[in-house]
């Protein structure tokens, strides 16, 4: 698989092409998440897993284990899909979103 074909899947096939044919290369662990490197052919995959005590990892273990892309996510919340994003991405959000997502994920 070459970088073009990789970049052309949705993010759910880029997973499974990363856990199928990536060679897993070396982990990082912090505070707040876990980065898994992996080698397909002549480039490389980041996988990031937050930790599930935050928010943010959270709403990424959710998405993940019941295999929802970020519109279908951001419609069964209410939010639209770039404020999901920033929510998953841990950027700042509005104290209203971050209510919505927590009333969610109980």
């Amino acid at each position: 698989m070459t970088l073009y074909e990789f970049n052309i899947l949705d993010e759910n096939d880029k997973y499974q092409a990363t856990w199928d044919l990536g060679t897993h290369i070396d982990t990082v662990v912090t505070k707040d998440l876990r980065i898994n490197l992996y080698a397909i052919n002549r480039f490389f995959v980041e996988v990031y897993y937050h930790n599930e005590s935050t928010l943010t990892g959270k709403l990424f273990a959710c998405r993940i284990k019941n295999g929802l892309t970020y519109s279908k996510l951001a419609e069964q919340i209410g939010l639209g899909k770039s404020t999901l994003i920033k929510v998953e991405k841990d950027k700042p959000i509005k104290q209203e979103t971050k209510i919505k997502v927590t009333e969610f994920l109980k």
